[in-house]
């Protein structure tokens, strides 16, 4: 059996922190950066979670859709 895939889409304003959550959440990148680099317009991050559900263990494929808040 195909492991469970969660699709999430993290939209808001610009500049309010969404790529530097999903940065900790996801674990990509060690430290919050000093210097604003805005998403342009869509980054995808793809990783497998670990879940333990009524005592059983599987992985879970997770997407991770970071949507620019830039209206342009």
């Amino acid at each position: 059996m195909p492991a469970p895939t969660i699709k999430i889409a993290v939209v808001g304003p610009l500049a309010s922190g969404k790529s530097s959550f999903i940065n900790f959440a996801t674990e990509t990148r060690e430290s919050f950066t000093e210097t604003y680099i805005p998403t342009v317009p869509v980054r995808i991050i793809e990783y497998e979670a670990p879940s333990t559900t009524r005592g059983r263990s599987e992985t879970w494929n997770v997407q991770i859709f970071d949507c620019s808040g830039d209206t342009k």
